[in-house]
């Protein structure tokens, strides 16, 4: 008996069934969160090196690619050695990074470490010294009272209890640093592996679109490769901007210090230089337990310290940031705000370092998608600048004005 397939019905019954599939799986997710969570959690250990890698050659392409054209421009792409530019590029940033990594561990490691303890130690001594200031200070206004002192107690107790967690997690640093074995295995085979993406990124980039290609259409998988073009602009640029800008403030706030000879300059400034990676929060991050520890030691080096942090925040936000960054997304800092508590709840701190960048994609692709929309439907962009509602206003007839009195 021969069976007659209908079309229509096949089709229907084949999207049923994958619909059906995608619900059993997704329901099989959610019970099973756990376990997937776990298998997940697995699978990025494994591939962590890998990952490691493929992030430091991302970080060190364009270094490389620098050097490559400029610093080893002489060098002939001409047997028997037709690739001996790129392996010395690759070579000489690696060494550049190496250095800089040994110099900051040999010099700047141990003065944090010394500067952290000596600050923990003398704890007690500047809370007795800030007290004894505060009580001098409301007895001469005549407003001193048993209350006030027992939540003065109370705040320098309560100091304390936070320099004996630190005192017990500054002993417990042997136990971590050797538990930070698998990290650094994972950081060197990563090098390794950035090492071969690096040289051979041709190859790599010739793969991923031959990929895009097979799978897509000729016209999806050209948007596709000029999103990714663009998505990778704005990522190199944030990234590599963001952290030229964090050295910037850092030093500057060390040099600042460092002539005020105001007290754990290089501690400060390392505070602030780290936190400031991260937008709109980071200079709140860093500031606060900054003044904290310089109320501490001396009110008034907090008070200088914070005019001094205000001027430079100001400085940088409004003149060097754009400068070095050069990203100009055209977002408000409403849409700012919302990447990074929106990505930042999601994921944590790595979702507050790159919730910008990837909301200024995805805006960037939805003024695209909107712009598109409203060229087809004849709507100039540039009527959403007038004060008359473009879509309830109808477009001037193009045509030889009347005379004035007619």
């Amino acid at each position: 008996m021969k069976v007659e397939w209908n079309k229509k019905y096949t089709t229907i019954a084949v999207y049923t069934i994958i619909v059906a599939t995608v619900i059993t799986l997704i329901v099989l997710f959610f019970l099973n969160i756990t376990f997937f969570g776990t298998a997940i959690a697995a699978l990025f250990s494994i591939l962590a090196p890998f990952i490691t890698g493929f992030c430091i050659a991302y970080l060190l392409v364009r270094p490389c690619r620098f050097a490559e054209k400029h610093w080893f421009g002489f060098v002939e792409r001409k047997k028997p050695h037709p690739r001996l530019r790129r392996s010395l590029s690759i070579v000489t940033i690696i060494l550049i990074v190496f250095v800089i990594f040994a110099l900051l561990v040999y010099f700047i490691i141990p003065q944090l470490i010394d500067s952290i303890t000596m600050l923990f130690n003398n704890i007690p001594h500047y809370l007795d010294s800030l007290q004894n200031s505060v009580v001098g200070l409301l007895q001469s206004w005549n407003i001193y009272t048993p209350q006030i002192a027992e939540h003065l107690d109370a705040l320098r107790a309560t100091f304390l209890d936070i320099s004996a967690f630190f005192d017990k997690l500054i002993s417990s640093l042997p136990v971590f640093i050797s538990s930070v074995g698998t990290g650094l295995f994972n950081f060197f085979v990563g090098m390794i592996v950035s090492i071969y993406v690096i040289f051979a990124r041709e190859k790599f980039r010739r793969q991923g679109k031959k990929l895009t290609y097979a799978l897509f259409s000729r016209h999806f998988a050209e948007k596709f490769l000029d999103v990714i073009h663009y998505s990778n602009n704005v990522f190199l640029g944030f990234i590599n901007g963001t952290l030229i800008d964090a050295a910037f403030v850092g030093i500057t706030t060390f040099i600042f210090m460092t002539i005020c000879q105001f007290p754990y300059a290089l501690l400060i400034a390392v505070i602030i230089g780290c936190t400031n990676i991260i937008p709109f929060f980071g200079p709140f991050l860093g500031a606060i337990p900054s003044a904290i520890i310089l109320l501490i030691v001396d009110p008034w080096y907090a008070l200088a310290f914070v005019i001094f942090i205000l001027i430079l925040q100001q400085i940088d936000g409004n003149i060097v940031m754009p400068k070095i960054v050069g990203l100009n997304i055209g977002m408000s800092a409403f849409w700012v705000l919302f990447s990074l508590i929106l990505f930042g709840g999601l994921f944590g701190f790595w979702g507050m370092l790159l919730g910008v960048p990837v909301f200024t994609i995805i805006y960037s692709l939805i003024t695209a998608a909107i712009n598109n929309s409203l060229e087809k439907k004849g709507i100039p962009r540039e009527r959403y600048l007038y004060p008359k509602d473009p879509f309830t206003s109808s477009p001037k007839k193009k045509g030889k004005r009347k005379p004035a009195g007619n």
